[in-house]
């Protein structure tokens, strides 16, 4: 977390205590419960931002690196092939690529 800050360009100047919770959905659910702060993708939260349920500490252009979307090859079919093109479509809209 104390990584995250500097990142965001925010200082903590004493020791976070408290349970840390390493699995995303629970560390998310426990924002949801006013039981902390959660760090997580604006793409996952954007609904509970815009219904007022969580609120957007600081503005940042942190970024997870990508996305992967994985197919045996004997499974890459059209059905497959039209997945991958609507999920690349709706990050581009969502991300303003």
């Amino acid at each position: 977390m104390d990584q995250m800050a500097q990142l965001a360009g925010v200082t903590i100047h004493r020791k976070l205590d408290g349970p840390r919770l390493w699995d995303a959905n629970l560390g998310f659910d426990a924002a949801l419960a006013g039981q902390g702060i959660a760090l997580t993708s604006s793409l996952l939260v954007a609904k509970e931002i815009r219904d007022g349920r969580l609120v957007e500490l600081f503005q940042t252009n942190i970024r997870v690196g990508g996305y992967f979307l994985q197919f045996p090859n004997s499974k890459m079919d059209a059905r497959a092939l039209r997945l991958r093109s609507w999920i690349e479509r709706k990050m581009a809209e969502y991300e303003g690529v």
